[in-house]
Formats: C-alpha cells, sequence, structure tokens
C-alpha cells in the first residue's frame, strides 16, 4: 500500500526540536495543529510510516508574504479552505466548506486556498524567571564568557540600561565598563561583566554554548511558561533583531541551531517562523548568517502558480497524529499539513466524527473535520 507521506528532506517540530522525518518515532511527542479549536497541541505519533516512492511529487512553493516549501505526494490531504468566494443558494460550500477540511494535494491546483501558518500558542509550561530570561535572551544575543564571567556587550542607550537593571534583579553586582567607539565611527558601547557568577556562567557554557557560532536556547527554557518564552524571545529580538512592524520581526544569528531554537521559540507562542539564509562576508568569521522571519499570519493564500509537479524517487514518510496535522519544515519554512492514515481511521469513525457529502463524489477529495 502507498501511503500519503512528506518527502524525506522534510522535518518534524518534536518536544527535542527539529527532527528529520525518518528520525522520529512514537516516542517523540510531536507539535500538533487542532483544526477544530485553531490551537497548537503535543501529541505522540500512533504510528510512522516509510515507504519507497517513484513518481512525481507535488511542490507547494511560495505564497503571499508567507513561502512555504512543501513536497508531498498528490494524495497527501492538506489542511484547507477555500480562498475564493463562493456564490449562496449552490451546493459548493457542501464540497468545500469554510472550516478547514481535507483535500488532496493533486486537487489543489486550479483554485485559490487558504492553509494555516501562526498556529495557537503553547500553554502547557510552567515556571521560569522573567528576569533570567531576558537576562538569557541577551547573553545569546550579546553576550560571551571571560573565563567563567557573564559578560553583555551593548550600545549605550535604553537596552544597556535594561541589561543593567536586570542584573541587579537578578542579585548580582556587575563591573560596567564603556567603550567609546568615535575613533571607529561607532557608537559607545558597555560592557556589563558579572561579579561571583562563576556558576552562571558555567551553566551558561554547558547549556547554551559558548562562541557566536555554538550557542543555542537551553531545553529547559521551552519548558517555561508562556509569559517568560515571551520575555525571553523579546530579549533575543532586542539583542540581535528587528522589528520591523509590531508584528513582523526578523532575529540574525550565525548559528544554526540558535536560529532553529528561535523558530521553535516563536512557534510555540504561536507565531510564525521560517530561516533565511546568506553566505557570510566574512568567511573566517562566519560561513553563513541565519535570519529568522517572524510573523502572527494566520493562514497563507496558495494559487495554481505556486504548485508544480517535481519527478522524485527515494523514501517518503508520514505520522498518525490523533488532530489529523502536524507542524514540518522544509528548508527552513515552517508549514502545517494533513497527515496520511489518520483519514482512513476518520472515514471509519474511530478518531472523529464524519460527515457524510452531499456528493459520493466529493467524498474522494475533501473531508470535512465537524
Amino acid at each position: 500500500r502507498q501511503y500519503a507521506c512528506y518527502s524525506a528532506d522534510s522535518e518534524v517540530l518534536t518536544e527535542m526540536g527539529w527532527k528529520p522525518h525518518r528520525d522520529v518515532s512514537v516516542e517523540d511527542e510531536v507539535c500538533c495543529f487542532n483544526p477544530a479549536t485553531d490551537g497548537q497541541e503535543w501529541h505522540h505519533p500512533s504510528r510512522v510510516y516509510s515507504s519507497e516512492y517513484n513518481g512525481d511529487m507535488i511542490s507547494i512553493n511560495g505564497g503571499t508574504k508567507a513561502p512555504l516549501d512543501i513536497l508531498v505526494t498528490p494524495n497527501h490531504r492538506m489542511v484547507v479552505r477555500p480562498g475564493y468566494p463562493l456564490s449562496r443558494g449552490t451546493r459548493k460550500p457542501y464540497k468545500n466548506p469554510r472550516h478547514w477540511a481535507l483535500r488532496e494535494a493533486g486537487q489543489m491546483t486550479t483554485s485559490k486556498w487558504l492553509v494555516p501558518y501562526a498556529i495557537g500558542a503553547d500553554e502547557t509550561g510552567e515556571g521560569g524567571d522573567a528576569a533570567f530570561a531576558r537576562f538569557l535572551g541577551w547573553w545569546l544575543s550579546e553576550g560571551s564568557l571571560a573565563g567563567d564571567a557573564p559578560v553583555l556587550t551593548q550600545t549605550l542607550g535604553r537596552t544597556a540600561e535594561r541589561m543593567c537593571a536586570v542584573v541587579e534583579e537578578m542579585g548580582y553586582e556587575a563591573n560596567r565598563i564603556v567603550q567609546d567607539g568615535a575613533a571607529r565611527g561607532r557608537k559607545p558601547c558597555m560592557h556589563l561583566r558579572l561579579k561571583g557568577a562563576t556558576n552562571l556562567g558555567r551553566w551558561l557554557r554547558e547549556q547554551c554554548g559558548a562562541g557566536a557560532r555554538s550557542k543555542r536556547i537551553s531545553a529547559c527554557a521551552f519548558t517555561w511558561s508562556s509569559t517568560v518564552r515571551r520575555a525571553l524571545l523579546d530579549a533575543l529580538i532586542d539583542g540581535d533583531g528587528t522589528r520591523r512592524t509590531a508584528d513582523r520581526w526578523s532575529y540574525c544569528t550565525t548559528s544554526p541551531g540558535l536560529a532553529d531554537d528561535v523558530q521553535r521559540l516563536a512557534i510555540g507562542l504561536g507565531f510564525t517562523g521560517r530561516i533565511a539564509k546568506r553566505a557570510g562576508i566574512d568567511a573566517k568569521r562566519a560561513s553563513y548568517t541565519y535570519y529568522v522571519q517572524i510573523g502572527n499570519r494566520k493562514y497563507v493564500t496558495i494559487q495554481p502558480r505556486n504548485f508544480s509537479a517535481v519527478p522524485y524517487k527515494g523514501m517518503v514518510y508520514c505520522l498518525t497524529m490523533p488532530t489529523g496535522a502536524y507542524v514540518t519544515r522544509r528548508n527552513g519554512r515552517m508549514a502545517v499539513a494533513g497527515n496520511s492514515a489518520f483519514w482512513d481511521d476518520v472515514r471509519l469513525k474511530h478518531v472523529l466524527p464524519y460527515k457524510e457529502s452531499r456528493d459520493p463524489e466529493d467524498e474522494k477529495h475533501i473531508h470535512p473535520l465537524q
């Protein structure tokens, strides 16, 4: 039997971070989308599938202001709703309902559709300290270690003053040195070295790395409450980010692992996240610079020009999740799409109530969720 699956180069968002599809097992918790609530949930797969495939795959690449990069088998069911107007009094609303429903990728290439993008925030975390979260975000963006002593570096201004206040709130004293950058045409810069914080410095080295290209967000940060995780994200953006508008941000780093973590953090808070990679100007310092684009766009519009058939030969993969959809990415671009075997269970009424279509032909292509 041939399952509706993703390409081998797609990844899955798990509680341990991004994993290639081939490495995901039923022991992993996976970030899921619940189409009935528009919410984010975490579940273990009930089944994991892999299969050899030889034939055309459907590529969905692009979209309005929120690029996707999805490569799936033509029978893979996507979570969609129509992106075109429907006249009242016709049978079309029954064939293509306005709530989230399922349609095979190969049947979507001639119309405009909406697919979910930003999903609700994960509210399951607990604890954490907001002051430490802000410190951690600034250190990951603008910090270093002098031996085992944590150091924050920032041009003088509002963020530098907030750094001093947070360090004091954490109970540390610090040496504050201001370096005049006028000779090099730069603004004055503050170096804030914490006193008596060698244990903190060792923790940072062990949990987050030391060099700019090896930094990561500590795994414990993803278990904090959403309020504390948001404080961490805000501090990261303050340090090495740009707020283009109130709800469109960009984060820049030379660490591929940190870029992955920031994207994961943003998705967990209900935002979108995609990563773009550019070659570094100075190869001795960094081969690539990674830009994490963050927003809150709830859905993406895809049109016929966003679809293409791509020859493919190799393994394909899929999971069965209780909500019927989960978060993936390909080439740094996140996506939300359905999974395959789940919909056989729906048809058999094993998972969710199945609403019979008005037209038997509709059942072949679209499966309402409720």
